[in-house]
């Protein structure tokens, strides 16, 4: 069952108060699977850094295609076809780390012990369970901006398990994700005094 932000969610588990709690940003969606409060996140914005991302894959991928023509004609000064490969690989990966960032789905379930969260892509799935107990905070983190990295990024840390839920998003994210999973955890948020760019 879909239920939007407002006027108010309650559950057992997890409460949403209008007059605490600002909207959602784009990417997030609240669901209850058997009672139990469920928040689903697909990035949205970032679009200086997909911007990038797809302008370097273009001419990365325009390159390797240069390469392969040039090592099928088999001039005698042009590269082979395993050295090709390698750029072709590099291709790939680098899709795949493009897709993961900003094509995945990250799901949060919440129990009244533990948070399950999940991170897919496809049929690509990564699962942690983290048990109320062992949260200690949760912690806005910059992860980006800093030296040759010119996107500046915020992400969420759970303190304890000392991992990261959410990583590499604008701050208003992290900033509305972060003090939810706190108020869960009964535990205290710790914003980034860091909330500048670059």
């Amino acid at each position: 069952m879909r239920r939007d932000f407002a006027p108010s969610v309650r559950s057992p588990i997890l409460m949403l108060e209008p007059t605490s709690h600002a909207p959602p940003p784009a990417g997030f969606l609240l669901e209850f699977e058997s009672g139990s409060p469920v928040i689903r996140y697909r990035p949205k914005g970032m679009g200086c850094a997909i911007a990038f991302f797809i302008v370097w894959i273009l001419g990365w991928t325009g390159g390797c295609i240069a390469l392969l023509a040039s090592a099928l004609a088999r001039t005698a000064s042009g590269p082979t076809v395993g050295f090709v490969m390698l750029f072709w690989a590099t291709d790939v990966l680098v899709i795949l780390i493009f897709l993961w960032l900003f094509r995945s789905q990250t799901v949060f379930r919440f129990s009244e012990s533990e948070l399950i969260w999940t991170k897919s892509l496809g049929k690509l799935k990564r699962r942690k369970c983290f048990p109320k107990s062992g949260i200690l905070a949760v912690r806005q983190v910059k992860d980006g901006g800093d030296g040759e990295d010119s996107f500046p990024s915020w992400g969420l840390m759970l303190v304890g398990p000392d991992f990261k839920v959410l990583s590499r998003q604008d701050i208003g994210k992290s900033d509305w994700l972060g003090p939810l999973l706190a108020q869960w955890a009964g535990k205290p948020y710790e914003a980034c005094r860091d909330r500048g760019g670059r």
